[in-house]
């Protein structure tokens, strides 16, 4: 058909490992060996280059202990033997940088932050006190009559670390990477890659602070630093400067000490270091934890970000690592990716978020999260998960497919961007304010963001420039500015108000040199801080002429966002239409004499419609939501036919026959809680039973009891209970054999209690001893009702020894709404309370939740026939499930996981034709949450929403619960066959 460009071929012949998503494994149980080696068995099936080994709450081996490193040398060993990538993560939770809790065990390691108070006493304990003269600010070192006072204070936290001072950090790589090397140096370099660093950050919940900075700040500037602190909370003169000196001075001890020093470890070992910080998606965010993550990703060998949510956002986040990446030669870019959509996110929403990410400059993919145990408070961990728990990750090799060979052609090619945009982050020094954190940053980020989003959706190529960066790698040659590998010929500024002296020296002699600029608003006033003279920057340029310089579109307002890339053999353009609601259509034009278009999913590469013009080739698309498409440059390739209009449609939408029963499911997540097994409490939620036990801190036999209605006694009835060391299980005051492995987790037993169940109201009891350490109920109620002291540090590496959980039935039934259910937002069906009845055999295929399967989850599979005059049909569908696949007459037809699509042709006839649909279902309707008060399908789904620890009210309400389920569609919007 067509020749492959060499990028293709190389791809066809590469090793792909290092190109593969590498997913959080998450180290959350008991650890054994043989289950280790098993889960990474099903990571290579299901397509994934590697893992990272990462201990999160739940974890019952001990941190750093023998069996830590023995369920370490285990993985690292079978990586080997699956050709996979093996890494540390540096941590027990994160943040990063208190080796699971040791180091907080001394003072001397505990983070340090400012608060300020206003008051009529001087107080001589404070770090500085100051007075006010008009709009001056003086520091005094005693009583002066004044009728206020500001007093600053060095506040410690003892749930945190100080990761700015270099002795923590030396007492951090000591306790965490020297162990690791002494017991694995002959794997690092090999399979053992390096390590994952996770948020780390100086104290985000208040004003930032280290007594290093006394020492390091005179020896930067000459100055005291008391002289000037008060300025970061009053408005001064002065105060500018002096905020400018303290966070630039504080991004490079956060840069240089923490990030810098264990790059130079890893250097120094074989080794390796990618992770990503934290709130990197606006200027306010990275003020509040880092001051600036550019310079971050400078000491990172695979920079990375994280993004969480269903939702996607500006390109800021992306751009940046990827504007470092390209400047610096970095090939990986990674994403911590996926957690918080919750379970009903589908494959295709997912691609959505990804795409999003690999067109503004990401590569590489790490799923959050692959858990080894679901157990308890292991599957509220931010769902959704990609792992076994999930009904639909059977095919999940082939999304992995996908973004191993999207992620393949990114990082073999550089972008072609001659657009430098100058990073406003140095401004936000300059008005930043920890308590009045959106206002005193917000006007900046979103001037900046409206800027950035203006060049996207005009498909112009552009990086962001960081100043501490083009300090260090900047230059001006030949009217370029030189960053790095890359040289730009148009730089923009965006509207701001200081630049660094250095910018200001490069931009002055790229002016001079003739340079393009434009400045996206009024011009910057302040070096440094303080006030110049900076008229030499001038416009010559407008928006309106680099867009018809450098946009391949034809409109400059589309959801559509591109990559230029530049590839050994033939460059290719990569377009994402990143709306949810919208198709586009444009016309790109490309300096090519053919194009092909490329499927990252088969590798194939498709003829499709161009024309040749004077200008290059353009090339019209229409890209529904969602789509995307990759444009290779083929020179000899042969123009295809346009598109073809449907003439006719066959709506197979309606009632379907289900190919064979489904088990489906009900969840029980309600309680009663007795001492005695004779007098209980009124009923709960069991997440409020949870919070109560453990609010009162005390160890001692307990019933829980469940109950639920049944209309109809299946034949088989399944209870699926968690796992709890010496449980007792009664159904209507018998006991029920807990005899068969549980389906939802390694870790769950089953059990049939058909014969112990009868119609109307039926109790299931659940006694067994409830036990936490200590150590438990100190963080859980520090972090919940205490005053604050207590940090997430603590909480995420919180393992609860007993776990107050749903129980679920399964079997052949029907589950009914009591009262039937009402629409709520977001697609939702609400209902109250449920019953077992007879079970169903056919559907219409439109609402499948609504009609007997409220907490159904697993594939289901619907039947329905059509007469057709021909055999050339098309099948279109969509609608709220994982994936489709089809079945025409017997034989497979195909899988729907990012198309809506299926080429039925060949396997038709004229007449009557059996059609099968096999839909698969989320566990979002088993596990939930069914409970949000005001939002029933949260788009960001965390812990708390399950378990709302800390709202509980002593008769087991919530502010924040609502009682009535809510519960997700399932089933098809749209399903016809077209020609």
């Amino acid at each position: 058909m067509l020749e492959k460009t060499t990028i293709l071929t190389r791809l066809d012949q590469a090793d792909r490992t290092d190109y593969q998503p590498v997913p959080f494994w998450s180290w959350n149980d008991r650890l054994e060996p043989d289950e280790l080696r098993r889960q990474i068995r099903a990571m290579k099936k299901a397509g994934m280059g590697g893992f990272f080994m990462h201990a999160r709450g739940g974890l019952e081996t001990e941190y750093l202990s023998d069996d830590w490193f023995a369920a370490v040398d285990a993985s690292v060993d079978e990586a080997e033997k699956q050709h996979m990538n093996a890494w540390c993560y540096d941590e027990n939770g994160w943040p990063s940088g208190f080796v699971g809790g040791k180091l907080l065990e001394d003072p001397a390691n505990w983070v340090h932050y400012l608060q300020m108070t206003r008051g009529c006493v001087f107080d001589p304990d404070a770090l500085a006190v100051y007075v006010t003269d008009g709009t001056k600010l003086r520091r005094v070192m005693e009583p002066t009559g004044a009728a206020e006072y500001i007093c600053i204070y060095d506040r410690t936290n003892a749930s945190a670390v100080d990761i700015l001072n270099p002795q923590v950090m030396d007492r951090f790589l000591a306790e965490t990477h020297d162990r690791y090397y002494a017991k694995f140096g002959n794997a690092f370099g090999r399979t053992l890659k390096g390590f994952f660093t996770d948020e780390p950050q100086y104290f985000r919940y208040d004003t930032a602070y280290t007594p290093v900075m006394q020492a390091e700040y005179r020896k930067r500037y000459g100055d005291d630093l008391l002289d000037g602190l008060g300025a970061l909370f009053v408005d001064c003169d002065g105060a500018k400067g002096f905020r400018f000196r303290y966070w630039r001075l504080m991004n490079e001890l956060y840069t240089e000490h923490f990030a810098g020093r264990i790059y130079r470890w890893c250097e120094a070992h074989r080794s390796m270091l990618t992770g990503h910080s934290i709130d990197e998606n606006s200027l306010g965010g990275q003020m509040m934890c880092s001051a600036g993550m550019m310079p971050f990703y400078e000491y990172e060998h695979i920079p990375g970000i994280d993004w969480l949510g269903r939702s996607i956002s500006s390109e800021m986040a992306p751009k940046q690592v990827a504007s470092v990446s390209q400047q610096l030669g970095k090939k990986h870019v990674l994403t911590e990716t996926f957690a918080c959509v919750g379970w009903d996110v589908t494959p295709k929403e997912l691609k959505r978020i990804a795409e999003w990410q690999y067109v503004n400059g990401v590569n590489l993919m790490c799923h959050h999260l692959y858990p080894y145990s679901i157990r308890g408070q292991r599957k509220r961990d931010y769902p959704a998960f990609y792992s076994e728990h999930n009904p639909w990750t059977d095919e999940l090799h082939r999304f992995n497919e996908y973004f191993t060979n999207l992620g393949y052609l990114l990082a073999e090619s550089r972008e072609k961007a001659d657009v430098a945009i100058i990073h406003p982050m140095h401004s936000a020094y300059l008005t930043f304010d920890r308590n009045r954190m959106a206002e005193s940053t917000g006007e900046l980020n979103a001037r900046f963001v409206e800027l950035i989003e203006r060049f996207g959706a005009a498909g112009i190529g552009h990086h962001y420039v960081d100043e501490s960066l083009l300090a260090k790698y900047g230059s001006v040659q030949d009217g370029a500015l030189k960053m790095g590998l890359c040289q730009y010929r148009c730089v923009v500024i965006p509207e701001m108000e200081s630049l660094d002296h250095t910018t200001v020296d490069l931009l002055r002699d790229y002016a001079a040199q003739g340079g393009t600029i434009w400045l996206a608003g009024k011009a910057p006033e302040r070096v440094d801080g303080e006030l110049a003279d900076l008229s030499f920057l001038q416009s010559n340029t407008t928006f309106e002429a680099i867009a018809r310089r450098e946009s391949p579109f034809d409109r400059w307002d589309s959801a559509v966002r591109c990559t230029y890339r530049r590839a050994e053999g033939g460059d290719f353009l990569y377009a994402v239409n990143l709306s949810e609601d919208r198709t586009e259509s444009l016309t790109l034009t490309l300096p090519f004499d053919g194009a092909v278009r490329f499927d990252p999913m088969t590798k194939k590469c498709a003829p499709l419609y161009f024309e040749k013009t004077a200008d290059g080739l353009r090339v019209p698309v229409t890209m529904k939501p969602g789509d995307a498409v990759i444009l290779m440059q083929d020179d000899a390739a042969v123009c295809a036919p346009g598109p073809r209009a449907v003439v006719e449609t066959k709506p197979l939408m309606g009632r379907m026959t289900m190919v064979q029963p489904v088990e489906n499911s009900l969840t029980l997540d309600t309680v009663a809680l007795s001492d005695d097994g004779v007098h209980y409490s009124d009923v709960l939620p069991v997440m409020a039973a949870s919070d109560r036990l453990l609010r009162e801190r005390r160890n001692r036999p307990i019933w829980v009891k469940y109950t639920f209605d049944a209309d109809y006694v299946p034949e088989t009835l399944l209870l699926e209970t968690e796992r709890t060391a010496g449980m007792e299980i009664t159904v209507n005051g018998m006991p029920a054999e807990m005899n068969r492995p549980g389906t939802l987790d390694a870790s769950f037993r089953r059990g049939d209690i058909a014969p112990l169940t009868h119609a109307g109201r039926n109790e299931i009891v659940l006694h067994f001893d409830y036990r936490q350490p200590e150590h438990v109920y100190e963080v859980f109620n520090g972090f919940y009702y205490g005053t604050g002291e207590v940090t997430e540090t603590l909480m995420n590496c919180l393992s609860f020894e007993t776990d107050i959980e749903a129980v679920y039935l399964a079997g052949d039934f029907a589950v009914a709404a009591k009262h039937g259910y009402r629409n709520g937002v977001r697609d939702t069906r609400i209902a109250d309370a449920f019953v077992l009845t007879e079970p169903v055999r056919a559907v219409d295929s439109g609402d499948i939740t609504v009609q007997g399967f409220p907490f159904f989850h697993g594939p289901m599979t619907l039947r329905t026939t059509v007469n057709l005059t021909g055999s050339d049909w098309t099948l279109r569908m969509n609608g709220r499930y994982q994936y489709a696949k089809v079945w025409v007459n017997g034989e497979y037809a195909g899988l729907l996981l990012f198309d809506d699509t299926c080429d039925l042709s060949g396997l038709l006839h004229p007449g009557e034709n059996t059609i099968e649909l096999q839909l698969m279902s989320s566990n979002r309707n088993l596990f939930g949450p069914f409970h949000t008060k005001g939002d029933p399908e949260p788009f960001g789904v965390s812990p708390s929403l399950f378990a709302l620890y800390g709202t509980w009210n002593e008769d087991g309400t919530s502010a924040k619960y609502d009682p009535d389920y809510a519960m997700v569609r399932f089933g098809l919007y749209e399903c016809r066959l077209e020609r």
